[in-house]
């Protein structure tokens, strides 16, 4: 991804303005984007650095953004009107957080991680030894809403040690648990961490909820939304990846000395389609759905993993879309001759002043 920074400007004796393109600074581990971007005058044959402050338009928090959604103002006040453009750059094969079978550093293990490898050793192994991963989905942002709005709900409740309505109606006897670590357990880039010793991999994941009942044991809770008719439950056999994501949390509390129930609960907040009309407002009917669930498989997968990752490329995975897709893709593509084109830029503009 580059940042292109066009400056149209009345030309006045002396003066002149380029164009050029500069490479963003990611600065991700704080959670914010910081694009640097320098403006080059030329005043009498002399080039001097002209830096300008800078906001975010899109959100601070580098999850709800999208690539092409982040762009910058820069505010100059000798300049009347600019535009800043943005655009990707395709690359489908990155260099950094590869795993490396010679490194000795432990290797940061992911929720997503386990999972994508019980999906698809293939794509997994192509995406953490060779670099080339899977197309990045959008982000569902009012998903992301809901989940954050809840959050807000049952922090209140946590903050006075009471039970939420929503456990009173289904008779959980659990209240939020409150802890120091909270938070960071809730943040995507920490999570809650442990470092399995055996495999050299740094396992985390990031937890929606935790609460706690009278046996002073947590539970995992996970907020899930989505708007259909009839009743939300789990019976999918796409649901069986949340079944996963609760048990890879609930082992993760475990072995960080916590104990820890083997009931979690789904928060499952269902859009509603049957009222009369939008009126700028989405009404929801929410549910708490209890699992039963089982964490024993965890340990297996992460030594398989890391088997996975210290040998060689896997066959393809019957089960999967992407192998389908690429394989398919491959054949046809080997029977006759490929003319590459160059992609267009795709250019987010925004005029100002």
């Amino acid at each position: 991804m580059a940042v292109r920074v066009i400056i149209p400007i009345q030309r006045k004796k002396g003066l002149a303005c380029t164009r050029k393109t500069y490479a963003p600074c990611d600065t991700r581990s704080q959670g914010f984007f910081i694009f640097a971007v320098r403006i080059l005058k030329e005043v009498n044959g002399v080039c001097k650095n002209n830096p300008p402050s800078m906001r975010l338009l899109a959100p601070q928090r580098s999850g709800g953004m999208s690539q092409a959604e982040r762009r910058v103002i820069c505010r100059v006040s000798h300049i009347s009107c600019y535009t800043i453009c943005m655009f990707n750059k395709p690359n489908g094969k990155r260099g950094r957080n590869l795993f490396d079978p010679a490194s000795k550093t432990p290797f940061k293990f992911s929720r997503s991680r386990i999972e994508n490898f019980t999906r698809c050793p293939r794509c997994f192994y192509l995406d953490l030894r060779l670099g080339v991963g899977q197309p990045q989905g959008y982000p569902f942002n009012l998903n992301s809403a809901v989940d954050h709005l809840l959050k807000k709900e049952f922090d209140v409740h946590r903050a006075k040690g009471t039970a939420h309505p929503l456990m009173k109606a289904y008779g959980v006897d659990a209240i939020p648990f409150a802890h120091n670590n909270l938070d960071r357990w809730r943040h995507n880039f920490t999570g809650v961490q442990y470092l399995h010793v055996s495999t050299n991999l740094f396992v985390t994941g990031a937890v929606d909820d935790v609460w706690q009942n009278p046996k002073k044991e947590l539970i995992v809770v996970d907020y899930k939304s989505t708007s259909k008719d009839g009743e939300v439950n789990l019976d999918a056999d796409w649901q069986d990846g949340y079944k996963r994501q609760m048990e890879i949390y609930q082992w993760l509390l475990r072995q960080n000395g916590f104990a820890v129930s083997n009931v979690g609960y789904f928060v499952y907040c269902n859009g509603r389609r049957d009222v009369e009309a939008f009126d700028a407002k989405l009404e929801f009917s929410i549910k708490l759905l209890p699992y039963e669930s089982d964490d024993a498989w965890v340990e297996g997968a992460l030594h398989a993993a890391k088997k996975c990752l210290m040998g060689e490329l896997p066959k393809w995975s019957d089960g999967c879309e992407y192998c389908a897709y690429r394989r398919s893709a491959q054949e046809l593509e080997s029977e006759q001759p490929i003319k590459t084109m160059k992609p267009k830029k795709i250019m987010h503009n925004a005029k100002l002043f």
